[in-house]
This record gives structure tokens, sequence and C-alpha cells, in this order.
């Protein structure tokens, strides 16, 4: 446990759909940091952000970086 007792590290074989669901029932989310042979590599890194926060993510990518030279497809695939 870290940053007092808000973070966990949880090493599993679950896959990151139910991961994720759990963390949000607990009031928080989960992010894959190292990932097994059984990963499914198409849930990605980061837990899906509602579509509010994903318009308001993209604005603040394009403004930053209009030329989108830094950090491409990331935090998600299709930024």
């Amino acid at each position: 446990m870290e940053w007092g007792g808000a973070q966990r590290w949880w090493i599993t074989d679950t896959d990151p759909q139910t991961v994720r669901i759990s963390a949000k029932q607990a009031g928080g989310h989960a992010t894959i940091f190292r990932a097994g042979s059984a990963y499914d590599r198409n849930a990605g890194v980061f837990t899906p952000l509602p579509a509010p926060l994903i318009k308001m993510h993209r604005g603040l990518k394009q403004a930053f970086d209009p030329a989108r030279i830094f950090n491409r497809a990331r935090p998600y695939p299709d930024f």
C-alpha cells in the first residue's frame, strides 16, 4: 500500500473488466501496470473515461499539442 493507503497493488489472473467493475464499485479505478500472458490486450491500460471526460481530455491534448507530436495513442489508443 502506498499514498496513505489509497493505492493498492494487486496481482491477479482475473480479467481486466472484472477488476475494473470491482474497483468502480469501491469508488476507485484500476490501471494495468504489467500484464501476464493471459492479459487481454484489447482491454487497454487505463480505465475508460466517461464521454464528457474523453471530450475534455481530447480538447486539452489538442490545445497543448495540436501537431500530435507527444504521446500518440496515449493514454488511449484513439487519441
